[in-house]
């Protein structure tokens, strides 16, 4: 990536040879281009092509326009025109152009082909941990395939209500929770949450081993600061069985 011939990044210079933890994936839907010669091309909906304007780490994703199809380029610094970069495709509320052709894309548009099951996404950048901050990479095409085959083993099929007031969602062919997230999001969801339960898991076991009683009033809950484990007691006995889980001063149990 640092020498490729197409698109050169010497900012990459300095991690050349590393393997770098990657923060996230950033996408835009895409829905087909409503210009009758561009229509066979699925056009980006972003709503800008900034990734980051702090100062002395700028960077943006610059559109390449290549024949009848276009990609995705990371660029560091600020680009020449700030403003339509700021914009991405965006050129009112719920209105986008074609990347392609330039032609207003309608929100009517929009929502006929997510509700025909047409609406796409496309990777636009990938941020990884640097050593002094966030760095963001071009996506190959074969980065972009390997995130599309990612299958989550669960995910919340439960649908919610069409008509909730302010929530218009459905209006893009959406009516389950489920549908909300791609299926490398859901993958990292159900990650966290599995990860969650061991971290509890761990936690219960940690009580046991510091030798706290086997009977402890309820609510109980276990706070680890400075290597010292405590307990704040209530009323009822809790068996070993039992850890409290408190989170934003709520208390919930778990057997």
């Amino acid at each position: 990536m640092v020498n490729d011939p197409v698109n050169p990044s010497p900012d990459l210079k300095p991690y050349e040879g590393q393997e770098l933890t990657v923060i996230a994936w950033l996408w835009a839907r895409t829905v087909k281009s409503p210009n009758p010669a561009f229509s066979k091309i699925k056009v980006a909906l972003a709503s800008t092509f900034i990734l980051s304007s702090k100062s002395g780490n700028e960077a943006y994703v610059q559109p390449v326009i290549e024949g009848e199809n276009f990609r995705f380029v990371v660029n560091v610094g600020m680009p020449e025109d700030a403003k339509a970069a700021k914009e991405g495709t965006r050129i009112g509320r719920g209105n986008f152009r074609c990347l392609m052709s330039g032609n207003p894309i309608a929100p009517e548009h929009i929502k006929s082909e997510a509700m025909a099951g047409r609406m796409k996404a496309r990777l636009m950048a990938i941020v990884v941990e640097g050593s002094s901050g966030r760095v963001y990479l071009t996506p190959t095409a074969v980065q972009e395939a390997i995130a599309l085959k990612a299958q989550p083993q669960w995910k919340p099929d439960v649908e919610f209500f069409q008509q909730a007031l302010g929530f218009r969602i459905g209006n893009y062919g959406m009516t389950k929770w489920s549908d909300l997230f791609t299926p490398r999001q859901l993958v990292s969801l159900t990650t966290l949450s599995d990860l969650a339960r061991e971290a509890i898991q761990q936690v219960r076991r940690d009580v046991i081993q510091a030798g706290l009683p086997c009977a402890l009033p309820r609510p109980c809950a276990v706070s680890l600061r400075n290597g010292a484990r405590t307990a704040r007691t209530g009323q009822k006995p809790v068996q070993h069985s039992e850890i409290a889980v408190v989170a934003r001063g709520k208390a919930e149990w778990v057997a």
